[in-house]
């Protein structure tokens, strides 16, 4: 079974009860984050790896959101979860985004980085949907370290689905054409805003 498939099946296993990660405290920790933008900044947005959809509950409801993501469990989540929105779902491979080159100002890896499994075709392929200057925000609610130990005691499907230290990510990106504008770690947010050049 390719990876790829192991993923896919993974997070539609998970996708019912995938909302774990949506208490108040962290939306706030997220909300924090976006606040340093204006909407004019953010729109067009790709959530790329939505997973749930919690960006609908963090981010203002003037944004133009596409929401993609491998897994259709997690598709169908968001689907139910904001139909009242009529979200603009795709379920896709980030390996190969089904989309227009320089069409969003905004690309957000909200906990989905680690699951690419060809990290340097995905900052191709984000390189390519953004418009020049526009932003690719990385986030995290817990550094590298805690992450991978959680993402080995998940299971194998995620047991080696590894998030660089932040330093590290930031030298991936600044080698394939982004500057890195945002580069933080600590114990409760693992952090990159980096710019299309």
């Amino acid at each position: 079974m390719s990876d790829l498939r192991i993923t896919r099946n993974f997070f539609d296993d998970k996708a019912p009860d995938w909302d774990y990660h949506a208490c108040p405290e962290k939306q706030e920790q997220m909300r924090a984050v976006f606040r340093e933008y204006s909407s004019e900044r953010l729109n067009p947005l790709l959530d790329l790896g939505c997973g749930s959809g919690i960006l609908h509950s963090v981010l203002p409801g003037n944004i133009h959101m596409t929401e993609l993501d491998v897994s259709f469990g997690m598709v169908h989540r968001v689907k139910e979860k904001y139909a009242q929105r009529k979200p603009n779902l795709l379920q896709a491979d980030a390996h190969a985004l089904p989309l227009r080159p320089a069409q969003y100002k905004t690309v957000v890896c909200f906990q989905s980085f680690p699951h690419f499994s060809q990290p340097f075709r995905v900052i191709t392929e984000v390189h390519r949907v953004l418009v020049l200057n526009g932003l690719w925000i990385i986030m995290h609610l817990m550094d590298h370290v805690q992450l991978n130990a959680l993402h080995r005691e998940a299971g194998q499907a995620v047991a080696g689905d590894r998030l660089p230290e932040v330093s590290a990510l930031a030298e991936m990106l600044q080698s394939r054409r982004f500057s890195v504008l945002t580069c933080r770690e600590e114990k409760e947010l693992y952090l990159i805003v980096a710019r299309k050049e």
